[in-house]
């Protein structure tokens, strides 16, 4: 099982991978915490589908828009295969022999909306279609 949020590799913390859930497909070679994945360690994320965010009219008490949840699926109600990278993390802290010492994490790549979804937000889930899997 992969958690969601890549840790790379190299990471002193994994709290890194809090803030890694996405990776850019058009930058993902060039940024060095995706880069060693992008060239081995590629994976199909299945999904019975995702949510977006879409900010409304309306506003919270701090003045930002209230987001409103889609979700997005197919319309035959198949399973989705997302472009995603994993990397698999060393913990310093816990015993060579300790099988949680491992940590198996992976990123979704993104790209820019298609129109039929970039009214709901601009960037969207790289899929991978049936045929390439």
């Amino acid at each position: 099982v992969l958690t969601w949020g890549l840790v790379p590799s190299w990471a002193k913390d994994p709290s890194i991978g809090n803030r890694m859930i996405n990776a850019r497909m058009e930058t993902v070679a060039e940024k060095p915490a995706y880069r060693k994945a992008f060239a081995t360690r590629r994976a199909l994320l299945p999904a019975g589908g995702y949510f977006e965010w879409y900010p409304t009219a309306r506003t919270n008490a701090t003045g930002k828009p209230v987001k409103q949840p889609f979700f997005i699926r197919p319309k035959d109600g198949g399973v989705l295969a997302m472009a995603g990278l994993y990397e698999i993390w060393r913990d310093p802290t816990r015993a060579e022999d300790d099988p949680a010492r491992f940590r198996w994490t992976c990123t979704v790549l993104t790209t820019e909306a298609e129109d039929s979804l970039g009214h709901i937000h601009d960037r969207m889930p790289l899929m991978v279609e049936r045929e390439r899997w």
